[in-house]
């Protein structure tokens, strides 16, 4: 006798089968994705904190005076353009945190502000002495965090012109 089709029993297996592989696709993908999710925030949090340490350090480094000096903010004469000997405005960079978790670390130029870096967790800023005109060495923290990932960024900064 020729048979033309499929038993219920051969259909019930194919499609088990077919649930299973599907199922494991499901769950390969679903964990890559997860694997792709964490690195990028690794990785986000690596550029944002790299970039805006070696701003900071930079800038701190090459400044001629430090103009306020507190816990999560400060700002400096950076240089003097027009080789004056006088501070004007847009000679001078600052450096501000709010303090609120995941907030941006803020940089203000020439009286223009931009993110800094975003993510912002913690950010201070200490100091070799309590009076503004000792002050050689500032000590920089910056915790940033995204997503379930945080690092901590540090760097002691000699001022070279002071």
């Amino acid at each position: 006798m020729g048979r033309k089709g499929f038993t219920l029993i051969e259909l019930i297996a194919v499609i088990a089968v077919l649930v299973l592989v599907t199922g494991v696709l499901v769950t390969m993908f679903l964990a890559g994705s997860d694997i792709f999710s964490s690195e990028k925030d690794i990785s986000d949090i690596m550029l944002e904190g790299n970039r805006a340490m070696e701003t900071m350090s930079d800038e701190i480094r090459s400044s001629r005076q430090v103009l306020t000096a507190q816990d999560t903010s400060c700002s400096f004469w950076l240089e003097d353009l027009n080789n004056n000997g006088t501070m004007e405005a847009g000679e001078t960079v600052a450096y501000s945190w709010d303090g609120t978790a995941g907030g941006d670390l803020i940089r203000t130029a020439a009286g223009v502000s931009s993110v800094l870096s975003k993510y912002v967790d913690g950010c201070s800023f200490t100091y070799d002495s309590g009076t503004l005109s000792l002050i050689t060495t500032v000590t920089l923290s910056l915790s940033l965090s995204s997503g379930s990932r945080e690092k901590t960024f540090g760097s002691t900064i000699r001022i070279r012109n002071s």
